[in-house]
């Protein structure tokens, strides 16, 4: 089994909140008006031009409302370009974690589809610290899931694919760190995420017991087989990861695309793990 030492993160969705979805449902209430509103703004090619670094804010708010106008919906899209950025909650659940990563010697990264002013924003917030590097997609006017931007991520810091897990909410920006060899989380909630680390074999320390480490430790060897409760989330695991897959065969069958489920608790909980085609 590989040894991990290097965490990459996303940052919308896994380390602050990002529900544009939400965000217009508690708005408007009206789910046409929030498709339209959505295809508008978050959905936009000027957002994307944001996330990219080729338009500035200002310019990219003008043309959105040119475009709101056209159908009638100046109002509900100034309020999205006025109030947007309230949802970016900073999820401590995973800040926390990163805390324990921290501790057991760890390196971590990011790896964003973000705009230059809310890259900005975030860099002032008290996790931002934690990170030992990252690129941000409007620096480098790419986006995930290309592999370019992984590739030069990697290049960068001088990382090795199979010493890295990535984590992002969206399943495509996994699955291309997957083919790239890199292992990939597909980010859920907390507890899933924290049972994939672990199906990983990364062992979280506590951070009450930090005083007891007079400094930071080397990445532990990642000897810790899947538990017999895994979370629901999907894990994409590089070719070299088969080992973790070996050892679910006692519990389940094992095939090239493995589906394992044991009854948990209250509910059922599914892993997929995707393996190369080779």
């Amino acid at each position: 089994m590989a040894t991990y030492k290097n965490i990459i993160f996303d940052l919308g969705g896994v380390v602050v909140d990002y529900t544009p979805k939400d965000f217009l449902m508690d708005r408007f209430m009206n789910r046409k008006a929030e498709q339209i509103v959505y295809t508008l703004t978050f959905g936009s090619k000027e957002w994307e031009d944001l996330d990219r670094g080729v338009i500035a804010r200002g310019t990219a708010n003008r043309i959105m409302l040119e475009n709101a106008a056209a159908c009638g919906r100046t109002f509900e899209v100034q309020a999205v370009i006025d109030e947007w950025e309230s949802f970016l909650h900073t999820k401590q659940s995973t800040v926390n974690t990163m805390c324990k990563l921290k501790l057991a010697g760890y390196r971590l990264y990011y790896l964003s589809n973000i705009a230059a002013d809310t890259m900005d924003h975030l860099k002032q917030r008290d996790f931002f610290p934690l990170f030992d590097g990252g690129i941000a997609s409007c620096d480098v006017h790419m986006l995930k899931p290309d592999p370019q931007i992984y590739t030069l991520l990697m290049q960068q810091y001088h990382l090795a694919y199979d010493e890295c897990i990535f984590v992002d909410d969206n399943k495509q920006n996994a699955q291309a760190a997957y083919d790239l060899g890199i292992t990939g989380i597909l980010y859920k909630n907390p507890r899933s995420f924290d049972r994939a680390l672990g199906l990983c074999g990364i062992e979280l320390p506590d951070a009450r017991n930090s005083s007891s480490s007079s400094g930071r430790k080397p990445p532990p060897s990642n000897k810790a087989g899947p538990s017999a409760h895994l979370a629901s989330c999907q894990v994409f695991f590089c070719f070299q990861q088969l080992e973790i897959c070996s050892r679910m065969r006692q519990s389940a069958p094992f095939s090239r695309r493995l589906t394992c489920a044991w009854l948990m608790p209250i509910s059922r909980a599914t892993c997929t793990c995707v393996l190369p085609e080779r």
